[in-house]
């Protein structure tokens, strides 16, 4: 029966991080957790391209409708 040292020598992290970080650790390949900044940083730039493509879209909308009422005018 191999030592429990060994077990948490196999997982690569010192035995006392089971207290603080339950397994598995480091949640994601060679990465930490992310920190709070990252993600509410990673929720801006999410929201902002959502708003890019929402402006994208309502200026097209908008374009369209400058030439529906070009041709308009130029038929009256």
């Amino acid at each position: 029966m191999p030592c429990c040292c060994d077990y948490h020598h196999h997982l690569h992290r010192p035995h006392w991080l089971h207290w603080i970080w339950p397994e598995p650790y480091p949640p994601y390949p060679g990465r930490y957790p992310p920190s709070p900044r990252e993600d509410y940083v990673r929720g801006l730039e999410e929201e902002r391209d959502l708003l890019e493509q929402r402006l994208r879209r309502l200026e097209r909308e908008l374009e369209e409708l400058r030439k529906g009422s070009r041709s308009q005018q130029e038929q009256a």
